[in-house]
């Protein structure tokens, strides 16, 4: 009777479960949700100056207010386009070696740009504003290593990507440099806070997980990924190793699309416990007519769905949507990002200058291993098999 009643009370217990992932975000209490894409590096791109990043830092609203605005910035980049080199497969036709992957380390770390611009706006904030309530976290995009290159160059030994163990290597290569760059780089006011997987679907990189989401956390980073709205493996990205998954709706690009597809978004982020993407780019302005009204969707829904109130948030900008955005004097422009910037300022309340949960300084990492074999997760039917097994139980 006993062993009755706890397989009763387990069955409960996993279909509430089950229940509760169906229908809440994946909100995270004193932990930043949300985060900025940055896309850094290449020459169409923006240095990302300290006047520049202001914009991102702090928002002044119409009644002339000025408050904090994004709490964690994702920096990132997909390709050389002047040279055709890619850090990921599909955007270009070369990928990339160990000499555009130094080239990326270097972009990273450029003085009066990109993350030290970062540092100084925050300071040059600080004066305005005071201390912050919360720190300002800072993600860095991995380039992929790519399995068409053979010939990507050495560490310890020449390496070839067709080998899962190289690629690898070649990671654990760039992830202590980059985290050693960001310690040495003696920045006041931003925290390395995690790494970013720039494949945005895990048709060629799957093998490599959990070994290489084992190889970030081991550095004491969170480990974050963006897919995009049909991604082959979107729904098992927990177990992948990633801390954070935000689902891209993708509604801004394709006119076709219904204002349905950003309710489906929000439907599949309560089921599975990813976040979400906010999407717009340059053609918020230069397509007003067609894409001008699809922003305003995002927002609309968000908030409609509880997005704002409880889900975490990736927000993509192209190139420099956003800035033209935080400058334009359109009067329609000024009302939808004193909006925008209303929602992220509620959610920095929640926040706090609580340590991180991951070491300032992290333990030394141990060599990944390549998986060599895939182990799905028991199903709901086989979870209740079990409990009926008499040898599941141990009392």
């Amino acid at each position: 009777m006993r062993k009755l009643i706890v397989i009763l009370l387990c069955l409960c217990g996993i279909c509430a479960s089950a229940q509760h992932a169906d229908n809440s975000y994946n909100w995270v209490e004193g932990q930043v949700n949300d985060v900025v894409l940055m896309y850094y590096g290449q020459k169409l791109r923006k240095n990302w100056t300290m006047h520049q990043m202001s914009h991102f830092v702090t928002h002044t609203y119409q009644d002339g207010h000025t408050d904090w605005l994004f709490p964690a910035f994702l920096y990132l980049e997909f390709s050389i386009r002047d040279r055709d080199i890619t850090f990921a497969p599909g955007y270009a036709k070369n990928a990339a070696t160990k000499v555009e992957w130094q080239w990326l380390i270097e972009r990273y770390f450029a003085k009066g740009e990109g993350l030290d611009a970062l540092d100084k706006a925050i300071q040059n904030a600080k004066g305005k504003l005071g201390e912050p309530p919360f720190r300002h976290k800072v993600i860095l995009g991995l380039p992929s290593p790519i399995k068409d290159q053979t010939d990507w160059g050495s560490t310890s030994r020449r390496l070839r990507f067709n080998k899962a163990q190289d690629r690898l290597e070649a990671m654990s290569w760039f992830i202590d440099i980059l985290v050693a760059r960001f310690n040495a780089a003696g920045y006041r006011n931003i925290d390395l806070d995690g790494l970013y997987w720039v494949d945005e679907d895990m048709i060629a990189g799957a093998e490599l997980f959990p070994s290489l989401s084992n190889m970030v956390h081991q550095r004491g980073l969170k480990f974050y990924w963006i897919p995009y709205f049909t991604a082959p493996g979107r729904e098992s990205w927990k177990q992948y190793g990633f801390d954070y998954a935000y689902l891209q709706p993708n509604y801004f690009f394709h006119l076709e699309l219904p204002l349905s597809r950003i309710e489906d978004a929000c439907s599949f982020a309560r089921r599975y416990g990813t976040g979400l993407e906010l999407e717009f780019d340059e053609r918020y302005f230069s397509q007003r007519n067609t894409f001008g009204k699809r922003l305003k969707d995002y927002i609309d829904v968000y908030e409609k769905e509880g997005v704002f109130a409880n889900s975490p948030i990736a927000y993509y900008c192209g190139n420099s949507a956003f800035l033209e955005l935080s400058q334009s004097k359109e009067i329609q422009d000024v009302r939808l990002i004193d909006r925008m910037a209303g929602f992220i300022s509620r959610r920095n309340e929640k926040l706090s200058a609580k340590p991180s949960l991951y070491p300032s300084t992290p333990p030394s990492p141990t060599p990944a291993q390549p998986q060599e074999e895939k182990k799905s997760p028991q199903s709901l039917l086989q979870q209740y098999l079990n409990l009926l097994n008499p040898d599941y139980w141990h009392f």
